[in-house]
């Protein structure tokens, strides 16, 4: 039985070895036998290109949207989930691929008819799918399978999963008789994704919390809460009346006024909260990528022997001139948001390289820069639990009554005004982690460094 395929401005199909063939036809036609797995027959009409394809799947992950209430580090550990499904995919379907958590090539390897830019999106489009499921993105899920007829299924079969540890040559032998096809194999690689991040130091499932009497990390026996502390981090400035006396406030070395105090938040209709310290854990028990950012010793960056009193004038400075300049007020908007950032990054690897840029050198760049990011979040939160360093706009808040000019508190039109001290508040949320060092630079470092 014959079948065909139009695959629309075609980039390339990469062989086994990694070579790449590009096309400049507007239009290519496959003609092939279905009695095995060829790419042209399996691969759906309505399915976007392998480079489009995983660009509209990036964009229904909570990830890269903006208007996802994800903290920073929680969205990054999030995201090395996908970036695993990118690279695992690639590792079965290539001759010389690592696996990213074994760093060895996988037991299972797509034989070369299967080594091919579109099997490997398959393979990721599947993967993508499990963990929109998972996240309760169903829609997500249902989209893809609607838009582009791609038979992905929620979840994965009780082969693989019954045989993973016990009896792999069980799951070997059924991808080999499902012969090879990309979807199967994209369920295995989610699997492994879900077994090896149950693990990696990041609590994503609160099976561990932090015991105040044995000072030790132990099991969590019910109602366990994602991401919950597992180093025993407590606040040690606690918001007191007494900052807001004339001879307290701007008093910065008693009653550890220099230390992370918790900010209030609320959510517009009445209800107000005092934040946590997000994943303080991380940096002593989560699993690096690249570099190990020295949990196991007791060296950190020197005190950075802040005048905390002159930075926060300088904070207040700095947010009444961006309320002057929409420009400026543009660019905190828009770097807030870290993972705009990496996309741009992103895009203009592309546009630089177009010509010999694969869609596998874009997994692996993604796959790279997401790691870099990964372990530069560790690293941040290590120094910032460590330093504990209290946030200007706790030390402005302390100033009470006392007028200040600065930016007005509107955030659609933003203006400068004179206002009580207290009512301060930068115009990005302040985010629920310590002031030093920078998480943002540190992730942008590592994006430039990578």
């Amino acid at each position: 039985q014959n079948c065909m395929m139009s695959v629309n401005t075609a980039r390339g199909i990469p062989s086994g070895n990694s070579s790449i063939l590009l096309w400049s036809l507007t239009t290519v036609t496959l003609l092939c036998n279905c009695v095995s797995y060829e790419i042209g027959c399996i691969y759906p009409d309505n399915m976007l290109e392998p480079f489009a394809a995983r660009a509209k799947l990036t964009g229904f992950t909570n990830v890269y949207n903006v208007d996802s209430t994800l903290e920073t580090p929680i969205a990054v550990h999030q995201a090395q989930d996908f970036s695993y499904c990118d690279i695992n995919c690639l590792a079965h379907h290539d001759n010389h691929t690592l696996n990213a958590f074994t760093k060895a090539r996988p037991n299972i390897v797509v034989p070369e008819f299967g080594q091919n830019s579109w099997s490997r999106m398959m393979c990721i489009a599947q993967c993508y799918a499990i963990l929109f499921e998972q996240a309760g993105n169903s829609e997500a899920v249902q989209t893809v399978a609607d838009t582009w007829k791609l038979d992905i299924k929620s979840s994965v079969e009780s082969t693989i999963i019954d045989n993973y540890f016990e009896n792999y040559t069980a799951v070997k032998k059924y991808i080999e008789d499902l012969d090879h096809y990309p979807l199967v194999i994209g369920r295995l690689v989610v699997h492994e994704i879900n077994i090896k991040t149950l693990d990696d130091g990041w609590n994503r499932d609160g099976s561990k919390r932090y015991d105040p009497v044995s000072k030790k990390t132990v099991p969590c026996s019910t109602n366990c809460i994602p991401y919950r502390d597992t180093y025993g981090y407590y606040t040690k400035n606690h918001p007191d009346p007494l900052e807001f006396q004339t001879d307290q406030k701007y008093n910065v070395s008693v009653r550890n006024n220099r230390f992370w105090q918790p900010l209030l938040e609320d959510d517009g209709n009445g209800y107000l909260s005092r934040q946590e310290h997000v994943v303080p854990y991380i940096g002593f028990h989560a699993k690096s990528r690249l570099r190990d950012p020295g949990q196991d010793d007791d060296t950190f960056l020197p005190d950075p022997q802040y005048d905390v009193l002159q930075e926060a004038t300088i904070v207040v400075n700095r947010v009444k001139e961006s309320a002057l300049d929409k420009m400026k007020w543009d660019k905190i908007s828009f770097y807030d948001k870290k993972f705009l950032v990496r996309l741009l990054v992103q895009e203009e690897i592309l546009k630089q390289f177009r010509s010999v840029y694969r869609f596998e050198d874009e997994l692996l760049f993604v796959h790279g820069i997401g790691a870099a990011e990964h372990d530069s979040v560790i690293h941040a939160w290590r120094e910032k639990v460590h330093h504990d360093l209290v946030r200007p706009t706790t030390v402005i808040q302390r100033w009470g009554q006392d007028k200040i000019t600065t930016f007005d508190g509107n955030r659609d039109d933003p203006s400068v005004a004179s206002i009580s001290a207290y009512d301060f508040q930068a115009f990005a949320r302040v985010m629920p982690h310590s002031e030093f060092p920078s998480g943002s630079s540190c992730i942008c470092t590592a994006y430039h460094e990578f």
